[in-house]
């Protein structure tokens, strides 16, 4: 196999910190806090999940009759390993452009925004159109947690594959 890298054009989402300041705060656990495993998943309040250790993040999609609501519960994460969780839902690059090093905790309600995506396979389910959109994922982070999400185009790194042998050759 030959490949290169190079630099293309992609629309991402910076995050920055909205003009409100940040709301978020950093996490409570030590330093030497042990690493989010499934088994420190245990129940809390209410009947609600706590996450025991650091690096640890939920994400709830739920069915409602106003449409489908999200829910980010996040224990000792970076601002960069948020971005890149918050590109995963977003289904696009969001780079942290705050500046922050800490560690944080949160937790995000919002409503998710399901246009984009492919329809559902035949007989299944379409939820109901929202006649109540609620907060969207940008408009939570800004309300919610002080950051805010801007929109750009950015030169990001990519593996380019030039060339691909189809019969394997020995070492």
């Amino acid at each position: 196999m030959t490949l290169h890298h190079e630099s293309r054009g992609f629309q991402v989402d910076e995050l920055t910190i909205a003009k409100g300041g940040l709301k978020m705060k950093t996490t409570e656990l030590p330093a030497d806090a042990e690493p989010f495993t499934p088994d420190s998943l245990k129940p809390g309040k209410n009947g609600a999940m706590e996450l025991n250790g650091s690096g640890a993040v939920i994400m709830i999609l739920v069915a409602g009759p106003s449409g489908p609501s999200g829910r980010m519960t996040v224990k000792g994460l970076t601002l960069s390993d948020i971005a890149a969780k918050l590109g995963q839902q977003l289904r696009r690059p969001v780079i942290d452009k705050t500046g922050l090093t800490g560690k944080y905790d949160f937790d995000l309600q919002y409503t998710r925004d399901l246009s984009g995506l492919p329809p559902p396979p035949d007989g299944a389910a379409t939820p109901p159109p929202s006649s109540d959109p609620g907060t969207d994922l940008p408009s939570g982070l800004e309300k919610q947690l002080g950051l805010k999400l801007t929109r750009r185009t950015a030169k990001l790194d990519v593996i380019v594959v030039d060339h691909v042998e189809r019969n394997p050759t020995e070492n």
